[in-house]
């Protein structure tokens, strides 16, 4: 797993680090425009863009309002609104595991917001590999589809984002500006990260009612050992 004081040191203090941060953070508040219920953000609580009424859990006790460590999520089954993972399966040494608590925690067709560092952008060969170690640790978006799935989640929608190559200087990073619009039309799939929201998923269990009549008034019980016809 990346290691998480690297990623925001990395963030913070390098310009291709920071132009990622900036579209990310973009992408986290197009989800928290309009927040109802609770709202909770695990991982990178140091950031400056989530609103105050979101609940913070992390490793410090400087920026989280919560101190826990991942996957364990000191919440209540069922009390969760929106969960802001940014980077939380690269975090994570157990990431499946870490889906499952957030499924747990979230409330019926809740939210799940995520982003993740795309393996197969070309960052794999510029200095953000050789600082994060991405081929190791990243995971690819089909895999990360896959897990949601399992884990009992519907994807609801997504998107790319830093199709610039990485270069260190923040005057060449802004030249390089064009290849977003061209990027997001023409190689989609080589973005840098990814961003996605996944939604909690839950079938009730009812009763077929034409059923249960027609085995009453057939003589039928349910009970063990007591199955007879009248």
């Amino acid at each position: 797993m990346i290691e998480e004081n690297r990623l925001a040191e990395w963030l913070d203090n390098t310009a291709t680090g920071g132009y990622l941060k900036m579209a990310e953070q973009a992408f986290f508040a197009m989800h928290t425009d309009n927040l109802y219920g609770v709202t909770v953000t695990t991982s990178l609580c140091n950031w400056d863009c989530w609103p105050h009424q979101v609940l913070r859990l992390g490793r410090g006790r400087a920026q989280a309002d919560v101190v826990c460590a991942l996957p364990q999520l000191p919440l209540l089954s069922g009390s969760v609104q929106t969960l802001l993972l940014p980077h939380g399966l690269e975090l994570c040494a157990q990431p499946e595991e870490l889906l499952r608590e957030c499924f747990r925690i979230l409330v019926p067709n809740g939210s799940l917001v995520l982003s993740g560092f795309n393996p197969y952008s070309l960052w794999r060969f510029g200095l953000p590999e050789k600082q994060l170690g991405l081929r190791a640790h990243a995971l690819p978006l089909p895999k990360v589809r896959r897990m949601l799935a399992e884990a009992g989640f519907r994807p609801d929608t997504g998107r790319f984002m830093a199709y610039v190559p990485p270069w260190k200087s923040s005057r060449a990073l802004q030249r390089w500006r064009f290849m977003e619009l061209a990027g997001n039309r023409w190689w989609p799939a080589a973005a840098a990260a990814y961003g996605l929201v996944a939604v909690k998923t839950v079938y009730p269990l009812t009763p077929l009612r034409e059923k249960a009549g027609q085995l009453r008034s057939e003589g039928f019980s349910l009970l063990p050992g007591n199955c007879r016809q009248g």
